[in-house]
């Protein structure tokens, strides 16, 4: 081995960068999966009820989820073919490339752990610490603390590649099957692309559905009377076509209940989970108003569900 770095061929340069890109890919993503599931399952008492959309976190939770499932094991394969090149000629292991890359990632998992550490001593003193919030320290700690740790070997020893001790083997196999535990979990909460699907369409159904609630009481705006069948809306409103079930193409089911009441049925491949009530709110024009009780959701469950709804007069106020 020489004192003068090694000349960095173009493919080493694509490997040791390939490497570095997968190894910040695949910490972002697994640092989402932590997140999503702190989200999911750890309720924060601070945080108003419904303030944040559990369709959201499953959105970002299978995002992630697919980012590590690609990236990780792009980065371990690579890094694996790089053990076997400095196996036969560690003298690659002196390339400018790897160590700018390797000194680059140690910074900025030292500036993330101090920028954790600054947010937890700031939440700290606002009273604010929450078993969620300190969870999420935690999994920031964890992920820039072992990439800072591993990386710090890598410079201190420079023989650690080629000849690693057990308590490195240990660790490395120890973040790996940490890694593969947490992307197991996440794609058990998610479910299968089918159920992901079924939950597609039960969205479309209750965005479907909203539609023809708020179109039923601008018809009694202008009539102070509710229509007897959904083809009036059509005829009256303009409406080209009235939505129909997404899958099925079936019509949906309208009911006049009195001369404020009426109701919307669809069937429902999935239970809606009580989180969600939020993204079923915001998915009013004006959240809890405009309808009689003041608890207006689209919360459902399997099969056939109606939703029964009561103009306010005082809110629609007749034109």
């Amino acid at each position: 081995m020489t004192d003068q770095p090694l000349k960095t061929s173009p493919k080493d340069f694509f490997l040791h960068l390939l490497t570095i890109v997968t190894l910040y890919a695949s910490a972002v993503g697994f640092g989402t999966i932590l997140f999503q599931l702190i989200n999911v399952y750890v309720e924060d008492t601070l945080t108003p009820q419904f303030s944040e959309p559990l369709d959201i976190y499953y959105r970002t939770l299978r995002y992630a989820l697919s980012a590590v499932i690609i990236m990780f094991p792009t980065q371990i394969l690579t890094m694996w073919y790089l053990h076997k090149q400095y196996q036969k000629q560690p003298e690659k292991k002196q390339a400018r490339i790897r160590k700018w890359l390797i000194y680059f990632t140690l910074f900025a998992a030292a500036v993330i752990n101090l920028i954790a550490l600054i947010s937890l001593v700031n939440h700290l003193l606002n009273g604010e610490l929450t078993i969620k919030f300190f969870l999420k320290m935690i999994s920031i700690f964890f992920v820039a603390g072992s990439i800072l740790r591993y990386y710090s070997w890598n410079i201190k020893t420079e023989s650690l590649l080629i000849a690693p001790s057990l308590f490195t083997k240990y660790f490395v196999w120890g973040i790996v099957m940490i890694v593969l535990s947490f992307v197991i979990v996440g794609a058990l909460v998610v479910g299968t692309p089918n159920f992901a699907r079924e939950q597609q369409f039960d969205q479309q159904r209750v965005n479907d559905l909203s539609s023809l609630q708020w179109a039923v009481a601008k018809y009694w705006q202008a009539k102070t009377v509710l229509p007897e069948r959904l083809d009036e809306i059509k005829t009256d409103f303009q409406m080209p076509t009235l939505p129909v079930d997404p899958k099925t193409n079936a019509p949906y089911e309208y009911e006049k209940r009195s001369n404020l009441t009426f109701a919307l049925c669809a069937t429902f491949e999935t239970v809606t989970q009580a989180v969600e009530s939020f993204r079923s709110k915001t998915i009013e024009p004006f959240a809890n108003g405009g309808f009689l009780p003041e608890e207006n959701n689209w919360q459902h469950g399997l099969g056939r569900t109606c939703f029964e709804r009561t103009i306010d007069p005082d809110f629609f106020k007749p034109q």
